[in-house]
């Protein structure tokens, strides 16, 4: 019969060394799976991954003399978590334009334009069906201020995106009423609605479209009240130096705009954003 003393070391020795005997070595995810999930997550509208965003868009077609006009716009993204569920997106826009001088040839006003700033309010920023709402500002902050609408606004603005793989498709929209600014100025009293359908591919691409559509209620011509642009776009999140970056190029023709000298006949995009996840 055994010494009880060694019985008792045998049956230490067992337990401790079960886990070593038993245990898998933990899986680290692919670089394929890791841009899979990040470019799901930044086609979210609402996402709850902070990013900062640059995006040129340069529109052409306008005027008699068919002139360009670019946008180079700096648009951060901060996602601030309130409790386990809850989060508040902050997503601000701040445009540096060129604009051409419509009535000749050459010539252009640069700088800053009016600063947009939308909060939304996300009970779930990671569920397959996401939804958020809240409040929408313009600023007048445009130098010169040709550039700018040179009125405050606010009003609301809410989004909403469907996420069954692989697809991701939903709407953002916002209506602003100017509420102060120079007595000089038109009103503002405008709709915006950008509807996201995207499709994505292996290794981080997707395919998507989403266009800006615009309607300016102050117009008395129906004809006038609606810029609705048509086209799309492809795009890829990259890992460069352990840094995720999100490049995407799309373009978009108006089927449907003013008969104003402003009112461009295509738009070019090109985005990349520094994604920052948690």
């Amino acid at each position: 019969m055994a010494h009880p003393r060694v019985t008792s070391a045998l049956a230490i020795a067992l337990v401790l060394g079960a886990p070593v005997a038993t245990a898998e070595p933990r899986e680290e995810p692919t670089p394929a799976a890791n841009e899979d999930k990040l470019a799901r997550d930044i086609q979210n509208p609402v996402s709850n991954l902070s990013s900062v965003f640059f995006q040129n868009q340069t529109e052409f077609g306008i005027g008699p003399y068919n002139r360009v006009r670019n946008t180079l716009s700096l648009l951060p993204t901060v996602a601030i978590s309130v409790t386990r569920d809850v989060a508040i997106i902050s997503r601000t826009k701040l445009p540096f334009v060129s604009r051409p001088d419509v009535q000749q040839a050459n010539g252009f006003t640069s700088g800053l334009g009016d600063i947009i700033e939308t909060a939304f309010i996300v009970p779930n920023a990671t569920a397959e069906v996401v939804w958020g709402v809240g409040p929408s500002l313009l600023l007048p902050t445009a130098t010169p201020s040709e550039l700018g609408s040179g009125k405050f606004g606010v009003g609301p603005t809410a989004a909403v995106v469907f996420r069954p793989k692989p697809l991701a498709f939903g709407a953002v929209g916002a209506q602003t009423w100017s509420v102060a600014g120079a007595s000089d100025r038109r009103d503002v009293n405008q709709l915006t609605l950008m509807p996201v359908v995207i499709y994505n591919l292996p290794r981080g691409w997707y395919l998507n479209t989403s266009p800006v559509i615009t309607a300016n209620w102050n117009v008395s011509s129906t004809a006038d009240t609606w810029t609705v642009p048509v086209g799309g776009g492809a795009g890829k999140v990259v890992v460069v130096d352990d840094v995720p970056l999100n490049v995407s190029a799309a373009a978009y023709w108006n089927v449907l705009r003013p008969d104003t000298a402003f009112a461009p006949t295509m738009t070019a995009q090109l985005q990349v954003a520094i994604l920052l996840p948690k």
